[in-house]
């Protein structure tokens, strides 16, 4: 009687057993930063920062994922987004590195291209450089002007409009930043 119980036992055991669906590891993924309710996972941080800032360190490339979805949000409301064309050129310049679904990639790479469409629309082509900027300049760096003020002040406009267009989109970005509900771990970036 022992050893048919034994034997129910093993049969029982090595039928559970054999029957058993494979146990699978999950992978958790973690969470680098959020904007408002929308989570930017680790493995999606990574290929982006590989794909676009590899240089960068992973603060900066983490804030310019953020800049690029909070700008693209921005762009999104005054009613733009990329034409399907559009995201096909995206997709052919930027190859989709491991990790991120294609869904996931679209996503980054229709982001970043409509975030750059928009600031370039929004900033482009009037930044106002005032007079008393120019004499600033002019007066801060004499020596490399050897001529008069209005004989420099052509050039030291083309120097003054991309330094000011560069504050101002700055600026840009760091609002959309303060009044959205900007998150980072930095934990996960290693800092």
């Amino acid at each position: 009687m022992e050893s048919a119980k034994r034997s129910s036992l093993a049969l029982a055991l090595a039928l559970l057993l054999g029957f058993a669906a494979p146990v699978q590891a999950a992978l958790v993924d973690g969470v680098v930063a959020a904007t408002g309710h929308e989570a930017i996972a680790l493995s999606l941080f990574r290929a982006y920062h590989t794909a676009f800032w590899p240089d960068q360190p992973a603060a900066v490339a983490v804030r310019r994922l953020i800049d690029d979805r909070l700008v693209a949000a921005q762009a999104r409301r005054y009613g733009q987004d990329l034409k399907p064309a559009e995201l096909e050129a995206e997709r052919k310049s930027h190859a989709r590195p491991a990790g991120p679904t294609p869904e996931e990639w679209d996503r980054l790479i229709a982001d970043r291209a409509l975030a750059e469409r928009f600031l370039a629309f929004r900033f482009g082509d009037f930044v106002p450089v005032t007079r008393d900027q120019e004499q600033a300049y002019f007066d801060k760096h004499r020596g490399d002007f050897p001529g008069t003020f209005d004989a420099a002040q052509p050039r030291i406009h083309a120097i003054l409009v991309p330094q000011i267009r560069a504050r101002r989109i700055d600026r840009f970005k760091t609002d959309l930043r303060d009044r959205a509900d900007v998150r980072v771990n930095p934990g996960l970036l290693g800092l």
